[in-house]
């Protein structure tokens, strides 16, 4: 199968470009401290439980048209300021949020072909389309079971009540129709109006490998899309 991206939404193909190797879907390392302690042969190892962002390169080529192609290509990576989602066709349920920043350079060329690297800054994780999909709570409680790494869901909740997410509880005081907890970016909002002063919690929460158990007490609806990833 010929490979592709999609960055930001617009197919690569819409400039006659496609993916000879990448390794945009490798796993990035760990953030980890090692210490040494003396008369002591084995290191310590301290890991912070994440990882470092990965630099991604996709080998892409031009057959044909190169000169038209390549000169729309360069401005619409150049014109995207940026992190955006970024796919390809072999790995069609998984993406990552990455942002081109380096330098556009063609390793070869003629007058019809090209060929050149494109490297990527992306966050470490791999994340699902899957998780993309809300879990919509239709009974006060539910279990969800999280296959993947520690996920940082966002939550909308209708109403107002009481939510557990294991170990985690929100309270939700007041509301106009509904509120977003967002876990990843530590906020909660509906559009663009900040209802942090609406909304007492113990700490955002986050859904842990395995099972998390799920109850609502008042709220009307609640809408969990979980982000699910891996590395």
């Amino acid at each position: 199968m010929i490979n592709y991206f999609t960055f930001d939404g617009t197919d690569s193909r819409t400039f006659n470009t496609f993916i000879a190797t990448s390794n945009m879907f490798d796993a990035p390392e760990e953030n980890v401290d090692t210490i040494t302690i003396p008369y002591k042969n084995t290191p310590v190892h301290i890991s912070y439980g994440t990882f470092k962002p990965f630099s991604g390169k996709a080998v892409c080529y031009i057959p044909s048209d190169m000169q038209n192609n390549i000169d729309e290509l360069r401005n619409f990576l150049k014109s995207r300021f940026a992190s955006c989602r970024y796919t390809e066709a072999l790995r069609p349920g998984e993406y990552r949020i990455a942002r081109f920043k380096e330098a556009f350079e063609v390793d070869r060329s003629d007058r019809q072909t090209a060929a050149f690297a494109l490297t990527f800054e992306c966050s470490p994780q791999r994340f699902l389309t899957s998780g993309d999909t809300p879990i919509i709570m239709t009974t006060s409680s539910t279990t969800i079971t999280n296959p993947f790494m520690i996920s940082a869901p966002l939550v909308r909740a209708y109403g107002t009540g009481t939510l557990t997410i294991g170990d985690y509880t929100i309270t939700i005081n007041s509301v106009d129709e509904y509120v977003d907890i967002d876990s990843e970016t530590k906020q909660c909002y509906k559009g663009d109006v900040n209802c942090g002063a609406n909304v007492e919690l113990t700490d955002y929460p986050l859904l842990v490998s395995g099972e998390n158990a799920v109850t609502k007490v008042g709220l009307t609806r609640v809408e969990i899309t979980p982000r699910w990833w891996k590395i």
